[in-house]
């Protein structure tokens, strides 16, 4: 950890997640259709829209997966910071700490921090 606060930290935004969040590919409308609908041209080219889809599909899973990997990655640093900041890594309740701090300010890592730093005094 540097010398400076998590606090400092993520006003600066050291915590922010630099993967974007990926965009679900949109299923062709001729996947939904019954075959008795379909026409020719549909018919023809059913095979190679599907394996386009489930190519795209697949992709977009990979990109969810690094997004997912990325924001847990972050997460883990931001709780080691506020750990190694408030001499709290090998406390025997390091982990319920954390559990009560990002369950009452999860919404904004500010909002942890704070509540990570009242909820510590209390190990003292």
């Amino acid at each position: 950890m540097s010398n400076k606060s998590v606090m400092e930290m993520i006003n600066e935004d050291k915590y922010i997640n630099t993967e974007k969040f990926p965009v679900k590919p949109k299923m062709p409308e001729v996947l939904n259709k019954r075959a008795i609908d379909l026409n020719m041209d549909e018919i023809k080219y059913l095979h190679n829209t599907r394996e386009i889809y489930e190519t795209e599909l697949g992709q977009y899973q990979l990109s969810l997966a690094a997004y997912k990997h990325a924001e847990n990655a972050r997460i883990l640093e931001f709780r080691n910071d506020l750990e190694n900041e408030h001499n709290t890594k090998d406390h025997k309740k390091a982990q319920r700490l954390w559990e009560l701090a990002w369950q009452h300010g999860h919404a904004e890592l500010e909002d942890v921090a704070t509540w990570y730093e009242e909820l510590s005094s209390l190990l003292d």
